[in-house]
């Protein structure tokens, strides 16, 4: 049976991670409307917890998909997906509402599902001595999910505020929920996180 875990214990040895927010993914242009409806909710749960997590000196990271013009690094990704996120493109960007800090982390070669996947993501979370990821942003059944598992795998506890994840649909969100739920991570909300690290 899973432990439930002390959310204060954030105040310490953790980061903030926010995957993949960016113009390909996460702006109105490149969204079906009811998707969109669902986004346009999240961002502001993932600002605000950004926000608390500057003032209290919480690092926050974010991840940003990104591809060769060629597609040579694509792999069969391009089997289920469109061509997205490539390299010196706008779609390739962090959405501008959640735009980083000069001082804050990006990992730029993220080239799979999961962060960790030949990224420095991990060397990063050891250098900063992190042991708790508080994991935003999308998809939350495709590169949340991945993420989720590696990070699991690798002994990072993982917490994940529902309401600043977003799915590909609604169900997809709710099952990756329920996957990560089980023996992967905790799942908790936006409020919960910001009371815990205030």
């Amino acid at each position: 049976m899973k432990k439930e875990y002390d959310l204060k214990n954030l105040n310490r040895n953790t980061a903030v991670l926010v995957i993949d927010m960016q113009n390909d993914f996460a702006s109105q242009e490149k969204n079906p409307p009811e998707r969109w409806d669902q986004i346009r909710k999240v961002i502001p749960n993932i600002r605000k917890i950004v926000h608390q997590a500057r003032k209290r000196k919480i690092p926050v990271i974010y991840t940003k998909e990104m591809h060769r013009a060629s597609g040579v690094d694509f792999g069969i990704e391009l089997d289920f997906e469109e061509e997205h996120c490539i390299e010196g493109s706008p779609g390739a960007e962090i959405i501008e509402d959640l735009k980083p800090q000069k001082e804050e982390y990006i990992v730029t070669n993220k080239r799979r599902y999961s962060a960790f996947m030949g990224t420095d993501l991990e060397i990063l979370l050891r250098g900063l001595k992190i042991e708790n990821l508080i994991l935003t942003g999308a998809f939350t059944d495709v590169c949340v999910l991945a993420t989720a598992f590696e990070a699991r795998a690798k002994d990072y506890r993982v917490i994940i505020p529902k309401d600043s994840v977003i799915g590909t649909n609604p169900q997809r969100h709710q099952a990756a929920l329920a996957c990560i739920d089980y023996v992967v991570g905790y799942i908790t909300n936006t409020e919960n996180i910001l009371h815990s690290i205030k």
